[in-house]
């Protein structure tokens, strides 16, 4: 993130961490992404600006955090499935769970109005299905 200090907004391009990315990829070399500078700023400039058209630019600053870290995952996603499309074997790969954390925090981000974590990101992702009825083998109920 930016060294800057002080209430001033800060666009979004400044608070992008590549650092954040890096820890996002888990075991990636680092190397993935330093050897390839062009296509990280390409990547990361497209998801800037899908997250900028949801909170604006530069974001207000209670969203200015929460901004950068949608930007961090939306970019490792992107990463992700550039560099290793090989491995990405869908719905199951990194890439498409850290688009779903993206894209859920870009939700939450949308629609959470002041507290953090108060949108559909905080929701849980899973259901179990309706419990089916078992007979009883004492009385021949079922439950």
């Amino acid at each position: 993130m930016s060294d800057q200090t002080g209430d001033a907004p800060q666009r979004l391009k400044d608070l992008f961490d590549l650092k954040q990315v890096q820890a996002l990829l888990i075991e990636r070399p680092p190397q993935a992404l330093t050897g390839r500078p062009e296509l990280v700023d390409t990547l990361a400039a497209g998801i800037i600006t899908e997250v900028a058209a949801v909170v604006g630019d530069p974001p207000p600053l209670e969203k200015a955090e929460r901004a950068a870290w949608c930007v961090a995952l939306g970019t490792a996603a992107a990463l992700e499935r550039s560099l290793f499309p090989s491995q990405q074997n869908g719905a199951e790969s990194r890439a498409e769970a850290l688009r779903a954390n993206y894209l859920a925090v870009k939700a939450e981000l949308a629609g959470a109005a002041g507290s953090p974590g108060g949108g559909p990101a905080a929701r849980p992702r899973f259901s179990f299905p309706p419990a089916t009825a078992w007979p009883d083998t004492r009385t021949g109920r079922a439950y």
